[in-house]
């Protein structure tokens, strides 16, 4: 795991996937929120609630996901979580706080090894992470 400082432990990672514009049927779109006690999981199609889900998890599985964050010292800081900018295509969006301070927020798009890896982890949070999607295969 990479802290930017040692002074600023790792509180709560929230994963954006922002799906592509395909037909609603197969659209979903997902925010896990985790910290070292919980996971929520919120899956929607085009605002359309799919799923809104909260689970227990171990301080060991939640170090387990920060330990497949990428290098937080290559990402850009923002003030604010950002918001999508591509339109049409997919996004992931990590977000990093330290208690209620924002340490990070950036697309993983220069991390595509990072990005499988930490999706793999988030989705370890949850039981049956695909069924949750309510949809045939998986992301």
């Amino acid at each position: 795991m990479s802290n930017p400082t040692k002074n600023q432990a790792i509180s709560k990672v929230i994963y954006e996937f922002k799906d592509a514009s395909i037909p609603p049927t197969y659209h979903r779109s997902f925010k896990a929120t985790l910290t070292d006690t919980q996971a929520h999981l919120i899956v929607d199609s085009y605002g359309d609630l799919i799923t809104d889900t909260t689970t227990s998890i171990s301080t060991e599985r939640f170090n387990q996901v920060l330990q497949h964050l990428p290098p937080l010292t290559e990402l850009p800081k923002h003030s604010q979580p950002i918001e999508p900018v591509s339109v049409g295509g997919t996004q992931h969006i990590l977000s990093v706080y330290s208690g209620s301070n924002l340490i990070y927020s950036s697309p993983l798009l220069h991390h595509p090894n990072a990005q499988e890896n930490l999706l793999n982890a988030i989705k370890a949070c949850f039981h049956h992470f695909d069924d949750l999607l309510k949809l045939e295969g998986s992301i």
